[in-house]
Order: structure tokens, then C-alpha cells, then sequence
């Protein structure tokens, strides 16, 4: 049905494409550019995001606000890096082979 309303609205452009195109082929090929350059300059504008927080989380979520906060006040450069040691004792075990019989 769907493929049908397709075609027939098809029908309106038949004279434009039997009629103007032919008749004046370099305008239409320089229509054709125009519009091409014009989409391709909206490209050029296009930004991709590809932080997942930024495309699925709002930014007036709690969860934002709460991230914002976090970085404000704990941010990477003002909050020192903290590296603990541990020593773990345990008593040594011995291999088989090392027991005195």
C-alpha cells in the first residue's frame, strides 16, 4: 500500500522530469552541486559526541549534577594521587622435598 502512494506521488514529477531536465541539463546539473555543497558544508558542522555519560544521561539528571559536583571538588588535578603498601605476612611453606625425614 505503502509502495503504491509511493509511486503515485511519483507522478507529480513527471513533467519535471520529462520536460525541465532535458531542456536545460546544466542548470539542473548546477542545482544538483549546489545542493550537494550545501549538505556537505552541514557535515563539516556535524560534531560527534562519544562520551556515553554525555548521550545517555541528561544533563539536568541527579546523576549529573552529583558527577558535577564530584569534579568540582575532587577533581583529578587537585586531588593527589594515593598509592598504599601492603605487607602481607604469611607463614613460609615448604616443598615436600625440603622436609627432613
Amino acid at each position: 500500500m505503502l509502495l503504491f502512494v509511493y509511486i503515485q506521488s511519483l507522478d507529480f514529477f513527471k513533467p519535471l522530469f520529462y520536460l525541465y531536465i532535458p531542456r536545460y541539463p546544466i542548470t539542473v546539473i548546477c542545482v544538483c552541486l549546489l545542493f550537494t555543497a550545501i549538505c556537505g558544508l552541514g557535515i563539516m558542522k556535524l560534531e560527534i559526541e562519544e562520551r556515553p555519560e554525555k548521550l545517555w544521561v541528561s544533563s539536568s539528571s541527579r546523576a549529573a549534577q552529583d558527577k558535577a559536583d564530584f569534579d568540582a571538588h575532587f577533581g583529578n588535578e587537585k586531588c593527589p594521587s594515593l598509592f598504599l603498601l601492603c605487607y602481607i605476612w604469611q607463614k613460609p611453606r615448604f616443598a615436600a622435598h625440603n622436609r627432613k625425614v
